[in-house]
């Protein structure tokens, strides 16, 4: 449910991005690259076309989507991003954090929505959430672990064994677990 939230999210901000134009196109190019065959992040991109499909019916316009999955491969990622380029799409749409950055550090005049960035802020995507400057918006599957641990200690307020699962090798990581470590600290 939270995926499908944030893809139809991501969906209508790009919309709303490149229908904001006092000139509107009849046609729009978008290009969406995904990070790895990952059914949470497949699911934002069918999320995501499905929902560009609808603002098309609804707004008269047509999307043409291309999409594509650079498998975590660096190399593979900056073909994808520089073909999107060569295209000439009116949108960038990074899925996860290493295909944003590498679109963000890619182009600074074609608009980038992200989805299933954990920490826009930390990895330098955007200045704010509030107003994240530049080229680039989106949205994030930030993970509040002190709300969650708040709810561990509700239920149970003498537990005092709080084990964390988490990928070491996966930045999205980092500051999650760093706030909940901080948080038992305290």
């Amino acid at each position: 449910m939270t995926r499908k939230f944030l893809a139809c999210t991501a969906a209508t901000l790009m919309a709303s991005v490149m229908m904001a134009s006092s000139v509107m196109a009849a046609d729009y190019k978008v290009g969406i690259c995904n990070f790895v065959d990952d059914a949470s992040l497949n699911q934002i991109v069918a999320n995501i076309k499905d929902r560009l499909g609808e603002i098309g019916e609804e707004k008269g316009v047509k999307f043409e989507i291309k999409e594509d999955n650079c498998n975590a491969d660096p190399n593979v990622m900056n073909q994808i991003i520089a073909n999107f380029a060569a295209d000439k799409a009116d949108l960038m749409v990074g899925i996860a954090t290493p295909v944003a950055m590498q679109m963000q550090g890619a182009t600074d005049t074609t608009p980038i929505i992200f989805a299933a960035v954990s920490d826009p802020l930390a990895c330098g995507l955007v200045e704010s959430l509030e107003a994240p400057g530049a080229n680039i918006t989106g949205t994030s599957d930030y993970l509040d672990t002190n709300a969650i641990l708040n709810l561990i200690f509700a239920a149970d307020p003498e537990a005092d064994k709080i084990g964390l699962l988490y990928d070491q090798g996966q930045d999205s990581s980092t500051t999650a677990i760093a706030a909940a470590k901080a948080f038992l600290q305290e």
